[in-house]
């Protein structure tokens, strides 16, 4: 693995050949019935739709993708027996028998076995030692034959299998023949028909018969087997072919005797007591104890025993096992072979334990980076907030998608360790949106959905990556990412387990079933309990048997197992990953790495291997045999589930040596397969200063996919601050690790519960860990938040900086300007006023000191200076631009200032020639092309561009706009706006068939006002790339053209320190016309009005509060326009006469006193019943704990014991009326005893529509945005709800405030929009009423019952249906169309999709002229019936 698609070139294609995903959520419930009658061929039926929680997956085949993708394993798994009744495996050993009427590649240790038509053919294989591999395919050779007489198989099907064992089955005519083979074992076992004869042909060897056993010496490679018939019989010899009728019995066996031994026949008869003792199944089971973090796994054999009085199966032991024996298990003290796996020492016994220490996983290291050398935040922060905008690819596979999504998720958590929240929700929207797609099926697609192969038994995730889909490769490498993403989610969105866990356990049901019972998936189907780790080929498809080469990406699959168990509350899954974890890092240091020195052949050149495979190991890997790339694949990913890797420092230490010997990692080497950023993350479990040495001295190397910067810089100095992983230390909680630095050890554990923990370690340290967090034994108990008095100012200006701290204890209070220290005040208040500052960001941070221990604060970032033309002065309209010349920022890159891009670096600048890079000092992705300018490719989604320019005279100008679009839906849409106004509505281009055919798209009556002005293109979506934009003058036109208007100060989610001093400005221009006024809004209170440019107020005395401003334009003609809402924070201080706040979901508010030394505390209940029986109160002093518990009763007050100037940390569990509790554990409050003053009570929000206007008119499928203002005077806007009538549509917790609703069928609707502050207060807007007509159609038709009404609407050769439910009916969850084409005939029956208005839609191509009748199956409300409407009569298309 390791292998990515490449980046797209500009004019490559394609950029984004998967249409842009809809997010989309599933409550299915009992069906019912209502009636429209056409049909849905793309879709599939319901019952192939299997809802599962809120995700879904379907057992119908989607059918290939726009590149031929997407397949389905061939054939039929070639089982029969007792095999047939079950899950089919895949990932043995044996795994090409399931596929292949023959094979030649079973590798069981120690033999090489083939199926042919006559029998089982045995082999002993001694591969060729040498410095790069030490492997060999089975010989052509048959040098042993077993089978029965007569016996012309065409194939050998599984007929029953067990944990390490396999049963194949011969028949043909009357034959019946089967053979058992098991990993480990010597011995193979036979049966026959009654009336068949036992066959053993020996073509290699010299054979002599000993009563009922046979005794061949010196076959192929030397080797000497005995088979062993029952007692009494005989065996009859025709030139090389044995056969025996068993003295009447119809089982018999073979052992294959140890190389080693002195006396062949010796040997042979010590054996013959475990002839008779055949395998009737084989179990592993596994038992995580926390207290020791011990795993103990027991291997159990029941015997068959076929004659005699002995009762044990011989079994070989593998360096995995016999190395790692429990206490008490039995121990080999037999006979030890020779094998590719090191030695196979023999036990003879049923039963054996081994045992396992858990050192443990962490979701990713702790933020302590701070006290390693050299370490910047400014920096970190930089690397982060270059991937927060980062999309995901639409054109991707599973395997490249995880890898993306593990990039982004690692960086995620980092800034969130850093404090930096926007960075980690903007990640973590994206992760969730998309992993949501993933685990649901919409009717028709063919991309991101999951298929389950009946046939196969197993889930197949669409488009596939590396034969996933067709050789069912991979899936514990592929699932491990989107089961890690989906901890993740759930971590920081706490309850969406709760809907979509079920799917989620679908993934690892198929990779890692830890049920020999269910009916859908195999036991552990990737994982082999013998072997001690996971096979990576779904079918063993190559001549060297299975395979697996990235140890550290099915070791990436387990972490996320006890990630997902630990954070849903499943200890059996949890403990599963524990199992697996621990199970196959033992395999991983035997097999892979040797690092015990016993495994390896001596003259074998590496420390490491590539590849294990059935039948050896090599210095390999798929896509290279460069060493470098071995030596990568074994580390990828790293994270907080890889410090596996650096338990080992010996060994660590040796490799790393071997690495600097046989790549250019010192030298900074540019190649492909030296993954820099892996081996420096290596290098730091020993040596963090040399690595970060390395990786500061090679800032411009190329980074491996998947692998984010970020993470990189973190770990290397997080491990500089930690030290080296301890292995002497365990814990009793499986997230948690210790590091030790020069004698200093620093204890590490993760909190996923609501509720505050204790973590004991070994040594008998104990650590609180506050709910959902990551804490350590370094953490202090002072914070700060650093406010800036500006966002944005001139060049050589100032601004003065404070701090907010909480805790006791500080001593002081150091600032910085990025690496430069701006001094230390050593008491309250911290301020700081940092002056002539000269153009470029600066990142603003503080040092909060507790003696020499310390906290770093967040981040303010000021912008000194403006942006500014590219060209040097403004560029002419009319005129033309080239898209890659956007505006420059004089103090740095433009991001996020004149443009925004979604990815890092000028992505053209990695392309081969003839592409050539323009402006490659900046993110956006722009080029030179000799026909067309400077143009812009790669465009994503929320991307943005800006141009200065000069409009030479106000009026109606025209744009041709120079675009290629590869796509065949074309590209967009996007959008221009002028100062923050938007100009001209949403545009879409059609393709030009690839990216290297131009064309030009004319966009006429775009208004402009006079003069400079800051242009934008925004692109919605992407999809094309952009040249030339040429501006032609038009006219002043026939009517008034509103004005523009747009706030330039303060920048949006601007911080200020109350009482604040906020200067507000605004550009404002008319295109035909002057401007009479601006006025100044908070919410909808008038601050003031300036009637000349430039205009500006200054709002003075600003409490602490969220506030939306908005500017208002008024022309010569009255028209005005409102400029977008710009919300600003002013903390400090209380929010009226107590201070008072509460839980984002409304359940309650609380209220504390204004008294100076133990004031009360009021829990006051959000609704009827909150807190009501049950109402806990726990608080305490310290932000880490401890939390003392007391009762409290609902609106009554609780004296707190805290004196002046204290902080109380505080939180609640408390009853709600829907049954059960909450908890606030997970976002306790704080507040300063004595802060608290005198003043009133909270003030609700205000929030009124923007967005439509009232009785505006929209034709169907409308597309409507709804945008709302909303502002709260002392406090902060929670969250702002869409309602239509009184059903939801949608939310929205961020300014501003805005809903997409998409789809609407004809009708008229009441739009309202509903406000929620921090204290849980309400407002709802005034009511816009809209109108969504039929629209265009031929042959449309509608029709209303008291259930619903419906509706049909062509669109050229579409039909789209259109269901609403009326009265009861709403809010029901299901409707399914029964459609009849034609006059005669039955009615296919398709489910429709219901959209977030409550309406269900389904659309298919028919025919014109087609007759058609409907009805409909539905559900009536929520939880209700269903019923069935009888059909309709006949129309016509």
């Amino acid at each position: 693995m390791g292998i990515s698609l490449p980046n797209r070139l500009p004019g490559s294609g394609p950029a984004q050949l998967v249409p842009p995903r809809k997010s989309r959520g599933r409550t299915w419930k009992t069906l019912a019935l209502a009636g429209l009658s056409l049909a849905l061929s793309a879709a599939p039926a319901l019952s192939q739709i299997v809802p599962v929680g809120a995700g879904s997956y379907t057992t119908q085949f989607p059918g290939t993708d726009a590149a031929g993708r997407n397949a389905v394993p061939p054939g039929s798994p070639l089982v029969s027996g007792v095999a047939a009744t079950k899950p089919v495996p895949t990932n043995e050993f044996w795994s090409a028998k399931l596929q292949k009427d023959h094979v030649s590649n079973i590798f069981n240790y120690p033999l090489a076995l083939r199926t042919h038509e006559t029998g089982l053919v045995v082999n002993y294989i001694i591969p060729p030692s040498g410095p790069k591999e030490y492997r060999q395919p089975n010989s052509d050779v048959m040098a042993v034959t077993v089978g029965v007489q007569g016996l012309n198989a065409v194939r050998a099907t599984v007929s029953d299998f067990s944990d390490w064992t396999v049963t194949m089955n011969w028949r043909s005519n009357s034959n019946d023949f089967n053979a058992t083979v098991g990993m480990g074992m010597p011995f193979v076992y036979f049966t026959k028909g009654a009336a068949d004869v036992a066959v053993v042909k020996v073509t290699v060897g010299t054979v002599t018969i000993n009563n009922e056993m046979l005794l061949i010496r010196d076959s192929y490679n030397g080797a000497d087997y005995a088979v062993y018939a029952p007692v009494g019989s005989t065996w009859t010899n025709n030139a090389g072919t044995y056969t025996s009728t068993l003295n009447g019995k119809t089982y018999w066996s073979m052992a294959f005797l140890n190389p080693t031994a002195a006396d062949a026949l010796a040997a042979a008869n010590d054996y013959k007591k475990y002839a008779y003792v055949f395998p009737a199944s084989t179990t592993v089971s596994w038992q995580y104890t926390e207290s020791t973090a011990v795993v103990k796994t027991t291997f159990t054999v029941t015997p068959s025993v076929k004659e005699g009085t002995a009762n044990t199966v011989l079994q070989g032991l593998l360096p995995h096992q016999w190395g790692y024996l429990a206490s008490g298990s039995a121990q080999p003290a037999g006979q030890v072979y020779p094998s590719v796996r090191g030695q196979l020492k023999m036990l003879a016994a049923n039963t054996f334990s081994t045992s396992y220490t858990f050192h443990g996983v962490l979701p990713t290291l702790p933020y302590l980076s701070n006290y390693s050398a050299g370490f910047s935040p400014v920096k970190l922060n930089d690397k982060v907030k270059s991937l927060q905008n980062n999309g995901l690819a639409e054109w991707t596979d599973s395997y490249n998608e995880g890898q993306e999504m593990n990039k982004l998720i690692q960086t995620a958590r980092i800034a969130d360790e850093a404090g930096n929240v926007e960075a980690r929700n903007k990640i973590l929207a994206t992760i969730k949106t998309r992993l949501e797609d993933w685990l649901s099926v919409e009717g028709g697609e063919k991309a991101f959905l999951f298929y389950y192969d009946t046939k196969w038994s197993t889930l197949l995730g669409y488009p596939a990556g590396h034969h996933q889909d067709d050789n069912l490769n991979d899936h514990h490498f592929h699932w491990g990412y989107f089961i890690h993403a989906a901890a993740f989610v759930e971590q920081y969105q706490p309850g969406w387990a709760s809907q979509w866990s079920e799917m989620v356990n679908m993934l690892i049901r198929d990779a890692a079933n830890p049920s020999r019972t269910d009916t859908k998936f195999p036991f552990l189907r990737n994982f082999d309990p013998y072997a001690g780790h996971a096979w990576a080929d779904g079918f063993a498809s190559s001549p060297m048997g299975n395979n697996q080469e990235s140890t550290s990406e099915s070791m990436q699959f387990n972490s996320s197992l006890i990630h997902w168990g630990a954070i849903t509350n499943d200890k059996a899954t949890r403990d599963l990953g524990i199992y697996l974890y621990v199970t196959e890092q033992t395999a991983i240091e035997e097999y892979w790495f040797d690092v015990n020195d016993r495994n390896f052949r001596p003259d074998y050149a590496y420390n490491a291997t590539g590849r294990v495979w059935g039948a050896g190991y090599d210095a390999g890997t798929f896509w290279t045999s460069d060493i470098r790339a071995v030596y990568g694949i074994q580390l990828y990913p790293m994270h907080g589930g890889s410090l596996y890797l650096g338990l080992n420092k010996p060994f660590v230490q040796k490799l790393w040596t071997e690495i600097t010997q046989n790549t250019g990692i010192l030298q900074n080497e540019a190649n492909p397969n030296t993954w820099h950023d892996l081996l420096w993350e290596y290098l730091a479990f020993i040596d963090p200063v040399k690595a970060i040495q390395l990786y500061d001295s090679y800032p411009d190397r190329a980074i491996k996919f998947g692998v984010s910067d970020a993470q990189t810089y973190y770990w290397l100095h997080g491990m500089n601050a930690l030290g080296q992983v301890d292995a002497t230390v365990t814990a009793n909680n499986p997230e948690a690790a210790v590091f030790n630095k020069n004698g200093q050890k620093t204890y590490v554990a993760q909190n996923y519960g609501s509720t505050p923990i204790t973590v004991t370690f070994s040594d008998g340290y104990v650590l609180n860990v506050p709910a959902r967090k990551l804490a350590t034994s370094r953490d202090v108990a002072v914070a700060g938040t650093l406010t800036a008095s500006a966002t944005e100012v001139a060049a050589n200006g100032s601004v003065t900086l404070s701090v907010a701290t909480t805790g006791s204890g500080i001593t002081g209070v150091e600032f910085f300007d990025g690496a430069t220290s701006l001094g230390t005040v050593t008491g309250a208040p911290y301020t700081r006023t940092a002056a002539n500052l000269p153009v470029a960001i600066h990142n603003f941070y503080a040092k909060v000191y507790a003696g020499t221990s310390f906290k770093v604060t967040n981040i303010a970032t000021v912008q000194v200076g403006k942006q500014v033309s590219f060209t040097g002065s403004p560029q002419a309209v009319p005129g033309t631009i080239e898209a890659g010349k956007y505006d420059s920022y004089p103090g740095g890159k433009g991001q996020g200032i004149s443009y925004n891009d979604a990815s890092e670096g000028n992505q053209a600048t990695y392309e081969p020639a003839p592409t050539v890079a323009f402006r490659t000092n900046e993110n956006v992705d722009a080029v030179t092309d000799p026909a067309e300018g400077a143009t812009v490719g790669w465009v994503d989604a929320g991307e943005w561009l800006e141009y200065t320019v000069n409009v030479s005279a106000a009026g109606t100008h025209t744009l041709a706009l120079r675009y290629a679009a590869g796509n065949a839906t074309g590209g967009g849409p996007f959008f221009l706006s002028v100062d923050g106004t938007p100009v001209g509505g949403d545009q879409t281009v059609t393709t030009t068939s690839n990216w290297g055919t131009w064309a030009t798209k004319t966009i006429t009556g775009l208004n402009l006002p006079a003069g400079e002005h800051v242009l934008r293109l925004t692109f919605t979506q992407g999809g094309l790339n952009i040249g030339r934009m040429t501006f032609t003058y038009t006219g002043t036109g026939t009517s008034n053209t509103p004005p523009t208007v747009s706030l330039t100060s303060p920048a949006n989610n601007a911080s200020f320190a109350a009482p604040a001093s906020i200067t507000i400005t605004a550009n404002a221009a008319d295109a035909n016309g002057t401007v009479s006024k601006v006025e100044f809004f908070q919410g909808t209170t008038k601050l003031a009005e300036d009637l000349t440019a430039p205009y500006s107020f200054s709002w003075t005395g600003v409490a602490a509060g969220t506030y939306s401003i908005t500017a208002k334009a008024t022309d010569n003609a009255n028209a005005s326009t409102v400029s977008s809402a710009v919300s600003v924070v002013v903390t400090g201080g209380s929010t009226g006469g107590t201070c008072t706040g509460g839980p984002t979901n409304g359940d309650y508010t609380y209220s504390v006193s204004g008294a100076s030394s133990n004031p009360t505390l009021t829990f006051v209940p959000g609704r009827s019943g909150v807190g009501s029986p049950t109402l806990l109160l726990y608080y305490g002093t310290n932000a880490n704990g401890p939390f003392p518990g007391y009762t409290a009763q609902p609106n009554t007050p609780f004296t707190l014991t805290a004196s002046a100037g204290q902080t109380v940390y505080f939180y609640y569990t408390y009853s709600v009326p829907e049954g059960g509790e909450r908890n606030t554990s997970s976002t306790p409050h704080s507040v300063v005893v004595g802060n608290c003053g005198t003043g009133t009570t909270n003030t609700p929000p205000t929030v009124s529509l923007t967005s439509p206007a009232n009785n505006a008119s929209f034709t169907a499928p409308g597309s409507i945005t709804i945008t709302a203002n909303a502002a709260d005077a002392n406090g902060t806007v929670s969250k702002v709800e869409f309602f239509r009538g009184t059903t939801k549509l949608g939310e929205d917790l961020t300014a501003p405030y805005s809903y997409s609703w998409t789809g609407v069928a004809a009708g008229t609707y009441s739009l309202t929009a509903k406000a929620t502050d921090n204290a849980g207060a309400t407002t709802t807007s005034a009511a816009v009423n809209v109108t969504v007509t039929g629209g265009t159609s031929t042959g449309g038709y509608c029709a209303t019952t008291a259930d619903f009404s419906y509706g049909a609407v062509t669109s050229g050769g579409n039909v789209t249906f259109t269901f609403h439910p009326l009265g009861a009916t709403a809010g029901g969850n299901l409707a399914i169309l029964y459609l009849r084409e034609g006059s005669a005939g039955g009615y296919p029956g398709y489910a429709m999709t219901k959209n977030s208005a409550g309406d269900f839609t389904f659309t298919k191509t028919i025919a014109n002229g087609t007759v058609t009748s409907l009805y409909f199956t539905y559900q009536v409300g929520p939880v209700g019936p269903s019923a069935t409407r009888p059909p309709r009569p006949s129309a016509t298309r």
